[in-house]
């Protein structure tokens, strides 16, 4: 994430973006495995 994202989020906003972020890399991971975790202890 840039610097400048960072900066111009308060605490609310940035703990919604960083919710936001982690929502999105999960549905791309689950993508990645076709849904299914290969390696549970991997994937956290």
């Amino acid at each position: 994430m840039p610097s400048w994202m960072i900066r111009a989020a308060p605490g609310p906003a940035l703990s919604w973006a960083l919710q936001v972020l982690t929502g999105i890399m999960q549905a791309l991971r689950q993508k990645e495995t076709g849904g299914i975790h290969k390696d549970p202890a991997r994937s956290h």
